[in-house]
């Protein structure tokens, strides 16, 4: 029976690995449609080489937008503002995507030991959940290295002069790439080096994916909340109590304020370096902070760049730590009194609390809402809501709680049937209908964030074609431009009152569209939650008859010869 159970669970490990990959490389493919598509359909709307359409659409989607190479009609600008956010989203779900996929094959790796090259590099207590961080660091601070020394190569013309780049300025244009910002002001011209910087940018994003699934797997990995306690509500972790949020929300205040003062003493000391006005420093600042990067106004002095070079690497590094103490805070705010009881550990239960059944590919785990403990789906079928602990729909409990909260409040809404009810007794157009609105409920906070970001960019269009004297078609390019974070310069803000509406108007854009990203990772993982349940029950019939191989045994290491 053990060896069954130990076959269903490799069967359904690799059937979630297969489900993974698969996912990953159709909206890969998808996205790599979209790019080769860009490129052609912008070389025939702008009359340009495919190479430089291709160029111009990697810069688009990166949101970099240097600048050097934009639409000139007004048809093709439309097409811009539609694919731009089409691509976008399309890249967002292959963020997903990898990012999933990354955490499924990171945690394979670990549970076998696989931890490559800096595993024997680094001491055996070093903590292997930081291996792709540290690789991934080295690479890029390897890339900046190498990219910086060849562009340094490239020419400018200053006053009518051609001159070459150098290493400083290489180096200026190889940061703000890295942190998306790309004012415009140092740009590739020739085949080469746009060539070049279409596979920096590609090795940027892949990086990047890597980040961010690595910081998805630390907070999942040091949010596992420890069973040994008798209090659920005093399990310790080694980020501290789960119900104590002080630490994070102390954190990420830190981070903001350091981040803010130091936009603002950077503008300071750009308004004396550079002999800006503060106001001008500070709207240069915030269009940095964004990653925005029109070019309107850029930094001229050695010692500007210097600032700025560093500058656009501490905000690379910035965003990806703001990302991480966020993430801790939402799971810890999961476990508060006001979301519930904290759920014990799956891996501290074997069985079932109530019947007593072991665990495996057939019997699943699952968590009662109201106590937080570990039940089988025939011990926890019952449903009833829990509007005081944020679940005003009926969800999943345990028999004694339902009975609990059944003699307590007799108008409480439930639902005890059987979870193959549906297949026995018939369904009303009236249950179809809610069914068919349950589903959609998956998709409805993306469709609020994309619907709130079109009127968002709707109205921008209006307000800056009113303040700049533009066409509608105009500002409604600017503020895609400005939302997406892409900012060409070719269109940009010149009068006082503009600039002061765009500053507000940037942050809010900014954290709208971040919003529709978050969205679309929640909804994506809850998307492939069910499909991959799915796949599991195809797996039962298998296991029943006894079809699944049994796993092979891992081959153990040999211990290590001692030497005299």
């Amino acid at each position: 029976m053990l060896e069954a159970i130990e076959a269903g669970q490799v069967a359904f490990q690799r059937v979630k690995g297969t489900y993974y990959r698969k996912t990953f490389f159709i909206r890969f493919g998808i996205f790599f449609l979209l790019w080769f598509l860009g490129g052609i359909v912008f070389s025939l709307l702008e009359h340009w080489p495919f190479g430089k359409a291709l160029y111009f659409v990697t810069e688009t989607l990166a949101t970099i937008g240097f600048g050097g190479v934009v639409p000139v009609h007004p048809f093709s600008k439309v097409v811009l503002v539609l694919y731009s956010v089409a691509g976008l989203l399309s890249l967002c779900l292959v963020l997903v995507s990898s990012t999933t996929w990354w955490l499924h094959a990171q945690r394979h790796r670990i549970k076998y030991g696989q931890t490559g090259l800096l595993g024997r590099i680094l001491p055996a207590s070093f903590n292997p959940l930081y291996f792709p961080l540290i690789s991934i660091a080295v690479l890029q601070f390897v890339v900046v290295i190498i990219c910086a020394v060849c562009y340094s190569a490239e020419h400018i013309k200053v006053n009518g002069k051609t001159e070459k780049w150098g290493f400083l300025n290489g180096f200026y244009f190889t940061c703000t790439a890295l942190a998306t910002i790309g004012y415009g002001d140092f740009e590739p011209k020739t085949t080469g080096g746009m060539t070049g910087a279409v596979f920096m940018i590609i090795i940027f994003e892949v990086c990047r994916f890597i980040i961010l699934a690595s910081i998805s797997h630390l907070t999942f990995e040091y949010t596992r909340p420890a069973p040994s306690a008798a209090d659920p509500k005093e399990q310790v972790d080694s980020i501290g109590s789960l119900s104590d949020t002080k630490p994070e929300k102390v954190t990420l205040v830190g981070l903001w304020s350091g981040l803010v003062v130091a936009t603002l003493v950077l503008a300071f000391s750009l308004s004396k370096i550079e002999g800006w006005g503060f106001g001008d420093a500070v709207y240069f600042m915030i269009v940095s902070l964004t990653t925005i990067g029109y070019g309107d106004i850029t930094v001229k002095r050695g010692g500007g760049k210097v600032l700025i070079a560093l500058y656009s690497v501490v905000l690379f590094v910035l965003k990806f730590t703001i990302l991480y103490w966020t993430q801790r805070l939402r799971f810890k705010q999961k476990f508060s009194e006001k979301s519930g009881p904290v759920w014990i550990d799956d891996s501290s239960v074997t069985g079932c609390m109530k019947c007593s059944e072991p665990f495996g590919v057939v019997r699943r785990r699952h968590h009662c809402r109201h106590c937080g403990g570990v039940f089988c789906a025939v011990c926890s079928r019952w449903r009833i809501s829990i509007p005081q602990f944020g679940h005003p729909d009926p969800v999943r409990v345990c028999h004694q709680c339902f009975q609990q909260q059944a003699q307590s409040n007799p108008e409480i809404r439930w639902s005890a049937s059987e979870s193959n009810s549906d297949s026995t007794n018939p369904a009303s157009v009236l249950d179809l209908v809610k069914k068919a609105m349950s589903q959609w409920k998956v998709y409805w906070k993306v469709i609020a964030a994309f619907l709130t970001l079109w009127v968002v960019m709707l109205i921008g269009g209006m307000v800056f074609a009113l303040i700049q004297k533009w066409k509608y078609l105009e500002g409604l390019y600017f503020t895609c431009v400005t939302v997406l974070t892409i900012g060409y310069g070719d269109f940009h803000a010149s009068k006082t009152a503009s600039k002061i509406v765009l500053v507000v108007y940037a942050l809010l854009g900014y954290g709208l569209f971040y919003w529709m990203v978050v969205e679309l990772q929640a909804t994506s993982t809850r998307v492939a939650t069910k499909s991959i349940e799915k796949k599991r029950q195809d797996l039962i019939p298998l296991l029943d008859r006894g079809t699944i191989p049994a796993p092979k045994p891992t081959p153990e290491k040999p211990p290590p010869s001692e030497t005299a």
